[in-house]
């Protein structure tokens, strides 16, 4: 038995788990911004009515109130498979938010094993090793897990299991000895990615049609004799039982282009921050922030060492580098948003870790040294580029995580007593003014917890033709008490409260919850 098949995942699972980990081993309360309080509601609803929806409660839809003009309100926005798998997580998990987030944290960074898995089948294990330690300190995948855009991020996990599997399908075509399996396990794989987030079929399906373009200038034919129509015809109805019913969700809300990217940018790989300032802080697009300096070498001798030998896997690995730069230039190509292309870099990491690890097998091939063996060199500059990641980005991503949402960035136990009683006490229908919870995150999970729609305006809230107005009005004192520099916003808030024609409900922990008489 290979040690190595064995060892190598342990210690990767290891490594990632503790460290993903960290921000729930610091608090068990929930964490992230309003995409996580939007994701993890839709499961926790979906957990209360233990069933399954076709429809948003409203006190969730309201936040996107006839976003999707072809379904109409309240519809879904993803298919269902991430907020059912959340609603699994806490009826057997025992813990309404720490066993989601545990789920989270590991379905995260499932990309660790994808990329090993594929890296080890082609270059070796010792190179898929170091691509997988290399990836489960990606500062891009971990800050998109900690924000809470997880669909899209799982999405994308799967994108390297995608491609060995068409690998293997594509080269044995080629060969004239279809194995018509791995053909159905792509298709299995592309439908399961659709059902979490379309970006990670879309980043699939672009290698795999570049690299379909690329073998057949390789080997200067199309093996049309190879290919059974009648597997590829029950393939694609497979694709198309899973598609057509959720296709809606993804085509329906208002388009998402924008005006085409300036032509310069087809000269840089990565996005101007300058192009999204204020929605992602500029490390997320700088190189060295994300993979430290030391990679770019290992990176560049991992393309070149794929150049000069050209074998299939290295075609493959060649196609990935394409498609990447083209979806990481939609705006350019397609007119898409520029804030669609900037989630699209977490596609990125995969591929360059894997490249690193590739460079660093490919230089071993290089370097003679008189009575070393190979195998030994490979080992040796591959152990140089683990030890340069985990004294680089291991150690930031380490500290990085651990002070992830910090105790006064997370909803408090105060707020979530108080969203709960909310939950148990008003209607429905309650409409909640939210005075006084510092951040929207957390304003969000209150709003979730509660299962009350709850915003932070002083008026009625617009959403199409429908407009609310506040019922309640919650006071959150213990919120501002907890930072410096908010006294006159205290004040402010007390004098508000004083002009408050209403019955006070809940009075505890720092927390005042009105009934409004005037509406």
């Amino acid at each position: 038995m290979d040690y190595k098949g064995i060892l190598f995942p342990v210690a990767l699972f290891l490594v990632a788990f503790y460290v993903w980990t960290l921000p729930i081993q610091e608090s068990r309360l929930p964490f992230g911004e309003g995409d996580a309080a939007w994701h993890f509601g839709v499961g926790d609803f979906i957990s209360s009515q233990d069933k399954t929806i076709d429809r948003l409660p409203p006190y969730i839809g309201y936040w996107y109130y006839l976003f999707n003009p072809v379904l109409g309100p309240f519809a879904l926005e993803y298919p269902p498979s991430n907020h059912v798998n959340y609603a699994f997580m806490q009826a057997f998990g025992g813990d309404r938010f720490a066993s989601v987030y545990i789920f989270k944290a590991i379905t995260s960074f499932l990309g660790v094993f994808s990329v090993y898995f594929l890296v080890s089948r082609l270059y070796g294990s010792i190179a898929g090793f170091a691509a997988g330690l290399g990836l489960s300190f990606s500062s891009r995948e971990i800050t998109t897990y900690l924000w809470g855009q997880q669909p899209t991020l799982l999405s994308v996990v799967i994108v390297p299991v995608v491609l060995y599997s068409f690998f293997m399908y594509l080269s044995s075509v080629f060969e004239g000895k279809p194995r018509n399996v791995y053909l159905y396990v792509t298709s299995l794989l592309l439908a399961s990615q659709y059902l979490l987030h379309i970006q990670g079929v879309l980043v699939s399906v672009f290698v795999m049609g570049i690299f379909a373009v690329a073998m057949v200038l390789k080997y200067k034919r199309v093996p049309f004799r190879s290919i059974s129509l009648v597997h590829l015809g029950i393939c694609l109805l497979m694709l198309g039982a899973v598609v057509l019913p959720f296709l809606m969700i993804y085509f329906g809300p208002e388009s998402d282009l924008a005006d085409r990217g300036s032509f310069s940018r087809l000269f840089s790989w990565t996005i101007d921050p300058k192009l999204q300032s204020g929605a992602y802080p500029d490390s997320f697009f700088s190189f060295s922030s994300n993979y430290g300096v030391f990679l770019l070498p290992f990176i560049m001798a991992g393309v070149v060492f794929l150049l000069v030998r050209r074998k299939d896997q290295d075609v493959l690995m060649l196609s990935w580098i394409l498609a990447i730069y083209v979806i990481l230039h939609f705006d350019v190509f397609f007119g898409a948003s520029i804030v669609r292309v900037a989630r699209m870099l977490i596609a990125e990491p995969q591929l360059f870790f894997a490249l690193s690890a590739i460079g660093a097998v490919g230089l071993a091939g290089m370097v003679r040294v008189p009575g070393i063996d190979r195998a030994v060199l490979r080992l040796v500059f591959s152990s140089v580029l683990v030890l340069l990641i985990i004294f680089t980005i291991g150690i930031s991503s380490f500290g990085f995580l651990k002070s992830a949402y910090a105790s006064d960035m997370r909803v408090s136990d105060a707020e979530l007593e108080a969203s709960s009683w909310i939950s148990s006490n008003l209607p429905e229908d309650a409409v909640i003014y939210n005075v006084g919870t510092i951040t929207y995150p957390k304003m969000r999970f209150m709003h979730v917890v509660s299962g009350r729609f709850t915003n932070n305006k002083d008026s009625g809230f617009s959403f199409g033709n429908v407009s609310l107005v506040p019922t309640h009005y919650l006071f959150d004192y213990s919120d501002v008490s907890r930072f410096k520099g908010f006294e006159g916003r205290v004040e402010q808030m007390k004098a508000f409260e004083k002009s408050i024609n209403g019955t006070v409900l809940y009075d505890r922990n720092g927390i005042k919850i009105f009934e409004v008489k005037n509406v």
